[in-house]
C-alpha cells in the first residue's frame, strides 16, 4: 500500500487537487484545524514520518513537522479514523494509507485518494518472515511461500489491501544506509514526534 491524502469525492478540494499534492500544502493556514492524521508514534504514520526524515534531512523534516503541528491537525487513533473523519466532513483532508481509503469506499464513504509526489510519498510493502530457529521451520516456510504467492496477492488486490502501481514507476524505498540511519535515530525521533504532536 502507499501513503496518500484522502478528501471527499465531490469537494472543491478534490477537484483542485486533481494530481499529486505536496505535504507542504498541509501546513497552509487555510487548513488550520481541518487536517486529520493518525498519531505519528506508531504504525504506518510513524514509518512514513521517519522515512521522510531520511529523504528530506532532519532540519527540513523538523521544520515541516513543527509547521504541521502548529496548524492544529486532528490527531486520532488510526488511519481508518482519519478516513471516517474526512468522509463525515469533520476534516477536509487526511493523511492515511491507500488501503484505508479503499475500505472506506467499500463502506459507502464518498472519499478519494490523492497521490503524494515521490519526494513526499512512501510505499509500505506487505512482508512475511520466518523466525530464525523456529521449531516448525518447514511449516513456517510453507506458510510464507503461500502468503507470498500469486493467489494471496490477487486476493489482497481485490480487497484493496494492495494499491496497484497506478502508472507510477517503481515504488520509492530507502536504501540500506538510510534504513540503518532511520533505525539508529528512531528512539530519539519518536520521542521528538511524541513531544511535537502528542
Amino acid at each position: 500500500r502507499r501513503r496518500v491524502l484522502v478528501v471527499r469525492t465531490n469537494s472543491e478540494l478534490a477537484r483542485a487537487m486533481g494530481g499529486a499534492v505536496s505535504l507542504a500544502t498541509l501546513t497552509n493556514a487555510a487548513w488550520n484545524g481541518r487536517v486529520a492524521m493518525a498519531y505519528p508514534v506508531f504504525g504506518s504514520t510513524t514509518t512514513h514520518f521517519l522515512m521522510l526524515r531520511e529523504q528530506w534531512g532532519e532540519a527540513a523534516w523538523k521544520t515541516w513537522c513543527e509547521a504541521l503541528a502548529a496548524n492544529r491537525p486532528l490527531v486520532v487513533d488510526g488511519n481508518s479514523v482519519v478516513v471516517r473523519l474526512v468522509g463525515r466532513g469533520d476534516a477536509d483532508v487526511g493523511l492515511t494509507d491507500s488501503d484505508d481509503v479503499a475500505f472506506g469506499r467499500r463502506e459507502g464513504l464518498q472519499v478519494v485518494a490523492i497521490p503524494l509526489p515521490d519526494q513526499d510519498g512512501a510505499w509500505l510493502p506487505n512482508t512475511v518472515a520466518c523466525v530464525t530457529g523456529a521449531r516448525h521451520r518447514d511449516s513456517a516456510s510453507a506458510l510464507a511461500e503461500f502468503l507470498a504467492g500469486p493467489w494471496v496477492t490477487a486476493r489482497l488486490m481485490e480487497e484493496g489491501a494492495i494499491d496497484p502501481d497506478n502508472g507510477h514507476a517503481s515504488p520509492r524505498v530507502l536504501n540500506k544506509e538510510q534504513w540503518s540511519a532511520l533505525l539508529a535515530g528512531m528512539d530519539a525521533s519518536l520521542e521528538w514526534l511524541r513531544e511535537t504532536f502528542v
